[in-house]
């Protein structure tokens, strides 16, 4: 439940005692299409110089071009641990795009946020997820932010989640990270399927596991795939604002359509004989 690296439910890594509980990248990037309709299709990105940066900056291309045109202006991988951005904003200023797609993680997400604030760039930020403890860390940059995110505190679709946030800050004084409703998400179902397999083994949880149903999950109505182990479910667009009861808080925006549409079909994972093996 701790990464949306789409290559935990992909082949070599999936398998039959693997499960990722949790919307991952392919899904994450659909609410760059919400950006692209609103604010235009020139974008400039600047991603994370791994697999996960690489993948997610093309996904999220795929994903606009699902209902509008994209042209790229530029793109640039910053290496892990990267603490100058001015560079890659620099290019991207000169750019001028209608939207700077940042898929930065870490240390980096409000880091480069604050850089890109104090330099003036005025363009639309659009990121692949919202991290609350770094949008509190990059303060006003992320004001007017747009990303992709399954769990936000108020969610008129998912009446549960405020609940869970309000729970969540009684007993730690804070507001919860999306990262922490997710690993909560994630016991919940582990001990749904304890309860339907009757037990603790572990071949009889994984098979209880399979196609599970969370009807009442803090991010919405969400089931696990049989074929390669990972869950769907609803996916929102979310902005950054601020107000006195949460300080700087992801804002709903609307639901985006099919929430699979870039996940890889059952049938052409490659990971039903991996399962199956395993």
């Amino acid at each position: 439940a701790g990464s949306g690296n789409p290559a935990i439910s992909e082949p070599p890594a999936c398998g039959k005692y693997t499960f990722q509980v949790l919307p991952n990248s392919r899904q994450l990037v659909l609410p760059s299409l919400y950006a692209a309709k609103k604010h235009g299709t020139k974008w400039f990105f600047i991603a994370d110089d791994y697999s996960w940066g690489k993948l997610s900056a093309q996904l999220t291309k795929d994903a606009v071009k699902l209902g509008s045109p994209l042209e790229v202006v530029g793109e640039e991988y910053s290496p892990l641990g990267t603490t100058n951005y001015a560079p890659y904003v620099t290019k991207a200023m000169a750019a001028k795009p209608d939207v700077l797609c940042l898929i930065v993680f870490g240390a980096g997400y409000a880091r480069i946020l604050k850089q890109i604030n104090q330099m003036g760039m005025k363009t639309h930020l659009h990121h692949n997820f919202w991290s609350q403890i770094d949008a509190n860390a990059a303060g006003d940059a992320v004001l007017g932010m747009t990303a992709g995110e399954a769990y936000l505190y108020e969610n008129p679709k998912v009446p549960r989640a405020a609940q869970y946030a309000l729970a969540y800050h009684a007993k730690h004084g804070q507001w919860p990270d999306p990262s922490a409703a997710r690993g909560s998400n994630a016991i919940e179902m582990i001990g749904l399927a304890i309860v339907k397999a009757g037990g603790t083994k572990p071949d009889a949880v994984v098979k209880a596991l399979e196609g599970l149903v969370h009807k009442d999950s803090v991010m919405g109505e969400i089931k696990v795939r049989e074929c390669d182990h990972h869950v769907t479910g609803p996916i929102f667009v979310v902005e950054g604002k601020k107000n006195d009861k949460y300080g700087y808080y992801p804002a709903f925006v609307e639901e985006t359509g099919n929430p699979n549409a870039l996940l890889v079909p059952c049938g052409k994972t490659g990971c039903e004989p991996l399962i199956q093996k395993s």
